[in-house]
Order: C-alpha cells, then structure tokens, then sequence
C-alpha cells in the first residue's frame, strides 16, 4: 500500500489508508509506504508504516527494491498521486505492473486530483497500468469513464471508518468533554474537521457563525495548499469559533461537539464526515458527490447549496430550532455508517480486488 501523504492526523487519504491497512490484517500482512518522512503515527501502530525520505529527489526506487525482497506474491495499491513527482510517481506504478505485481490498485481521492496530474496522453497511457481504480463516489467514477478509463477498470467503493472506534460520548463524558475545549453546556457546538485549504470553504463556515453568535464552532485542522489556492481566515473576537491545531485523535473533539459541518466544494469520500456520523452526528454540509450519497436531509442531516453563505445560516438555525429532535437525528447518523460504511466490509473490497476474485 503506498500512501503519497501519510501522516494521519487530520486528513482524509490518510486515515483512510490507516484504517484500511489495520482491516486488511484480517486478509494480508499489508504494510504502508510512503515518502513522508517522520515517525509511526501513533503508538502501537497496528500495521508497520516504512517512511522512504525523499532527501531532494524521488525515493520511489527504494521503494521498489523494498517491495521486491518481499516473497511473491503481493500486490500493490496506490492511495493518491504525488504533487512533486507525479511522472516518476506514475512510472513506480508502471514498474509495479511490468515487474511481477499480482494486482495494482489506484485509489483516487478526488477527481480534480486525477485531472491535476494525468494532463497529458503519456500521464494517461502510464495510469493505465492500475487493474482497477477505486472511486469513492459515482461521479469520480463517471469522471473517469469520461476521460477514457475503461468502466471495467473502475470499482465504485465508499470509504469506511471503524465504528467501533468511533463511537457516541455517555452523556456524562460528553459534558465533561465539552467543559474541557471551553464549549458552553446549554450551546449548539458545530465541527469541522480536515484541512484548512481554499476548496473546503473554512472562511464561509467562520463567517457564517459571526452572524449565530448563539452556537459555536470548533475547527480541527491546519492549512494545507498543496492541491488549491491559498486559504485564509481570521477568527472572530465573539468567543464561538474555537480553533484548534492537528491531532492524532479526533475522536474527544468529535465526542464533545452535536453537529458535523462542511463547507467543501468537492469531496470524495469525507472520511471526517464518517467518523462524525459514527460519532452520532448529524452532517450539515453542502450539496455535492461524497455528500449526497451519504447524507438525507430531516434524517441524517442536512444539505445546502454550495458556496451560498444564506443557505448555510439557514441550515444552522434549523438545527437550533429542533434541539429536542437531535437524539432522533444522532441515532440514524450513526446506523447510516454502520450499515453502509463500516471498515470491515470496504475491506473486503479490497481483499476481492487484490486477489482476482471479483465477480
């Protein structure tokens, strides 16, 4: 498995790719390769993750005499692309295909990243050396289809969280939780989790509790500009926008809040926003793929146009306005990730594609 950013804090490739290479021990002995450098994401990790730095040139050499020494056969799956080596990062997947790779996987996180860094014919003629490409959304892969990839080498398969992981705070933890990050007990607390970069919309979301004084916002993340324009907000003085750094464990900030809250333009599959549901939180967020297969409005959350800073208030204030209908709501977001997006079955998925045995 090589995961082009890893560093699972906050970010959704990267958990995604932690949370699936702790279930695929059920299967395989997946291991975690990535150029980033630094230490084991957590204590204990559960799955071994090798760091290959970088050092000013490309590790993906060192990467493959790595996987070489490995006893066949193994496959190889690719989360995402590289935004400083992309063509050396396609011809690594090129070589995992031409030199003894049982099956390569491609895992795409958005589209736009696709169209970021497939931009040219050589690029395209490269990438097609994926068996198959996993698209958490139907539009990423009606996407695809469009730019020429083969429908049979797409699998439409959701992300997934442990809900066993992430699971609602007993109302006692909750409170106590809540008096820690400074969140008043008798106020709606909304969260957002993720990176802070220009097409997550976290200055709409800041500007939008100025002018709802009468809930608050928690913000868990950092700025990242590695895929967009540059982003930046100024916190408000009011006292209802708490702003809180990157974290390991986002589980006592998502125990603590009542509503998850996005502002995105384009997602694949929000792993922050599963993590939130399995928490018992209803999503209000906007009206886009790897949201609308997710969320139904009056019954798991609520949607919003994009970009619409009106729709947005309008949203926040229907939450406010059926405090006393929360638990309905807290109930159904939970059930909706654990039938639907649970970790066990997304690796299945997997283990059916990296071992040929898809129907």
């Amino acid at each position: 498995m090589i995961a082009e950013f890893f560093w699972p804090s906050i970010g959704g490739l990267e958990n995604s790719t932690a949370y699936l290479a702790e279930a695929l021990q059920a299967y395989h002995e997946p291991e975690v390769l990535t150029p980033v450098p630094g230490g084991a994401f957590k204590d204990n990790a559960p799955f071994p993750v090798k760091r290959f730095p970088s050092q000013g040139h490309p590790p993906y050499d060192a990467m493959w005499d790595h996987i070489a020494a490995h006893e066949p056969p193994f496959a190889v799956c690719f989360f995402g692309f590289s935004d400083e080596w992309t063509d050396a990062h396609l011809e690594f997947l090129a070589r995992a295909r031409r030199d003894g790779a049982e099956r390569v996987l491609l895992k795409l996180p958005t589209m736009h990243e696709f169209e970021l860094y497939v931009s040219n014919e050589e690029r395209k003629k490269q990438v097609l050396n994926a068996d198959y490409f996993i698209c958490p959304n139907p539009a990423i892969q009606e996407g695809l289809i469009r730019a020429g990839i083969p429908r049979q080498k797409t699998v439409h398969r959701p992300n997934g969280v442990p809900t066993n992981r992430f699971v609602p705070a007993a109302p006692v933890q909750k409170e106590a939780l809540g008096e820690k990050y400074g969140l008043g007990a008798d106020r709606l607390a909304f969260i957002f989790t993720g990176r802070f970069a220009e097409r997550k919309r976290v200055g709409m979301l800041v500007e939008a509790f100025k002018r709802v004084p009468q809930a608050d916002l928690v913000l868990l993340g950092y700025f990242d500009n590695r895929f967009d324009a540059g982003s930046s907000f100024e916190v408000p003085e009011n006292g209802n926008v708490h702003l809180f750094g990157p974290t390991f464990d986002v589980l006592p900030y998502l125990q603590a809040t009542d509503v998850f809250i996005s502002a995105s333009l384009a997602e694949g599959m929000p792993n922050s926003m599963l993590e939130g549901l399995s928490c018992g939180l209803p999503a209000l967020v906007t009206a886009i793929p790897g949201h609308l297969e997710v969320i139904e409005p009056g019954v798991n959350g609520q949607l919003y146009a994009p970009d619409s800073l009106d729709g947005l208030i309008e949203q926040i204030h229907w939450f406010l306005q059926r405090r006393d209908e929360l638990p309905r709501l807290s109930a159904f977001a939970r059930e909706t990730v654990v039938s639907r997006f649970n970790i066990e079955s997304v690796a299945a998925t997997y283990h059916r594609l990296l071992t040929g045995s898809v129907e």
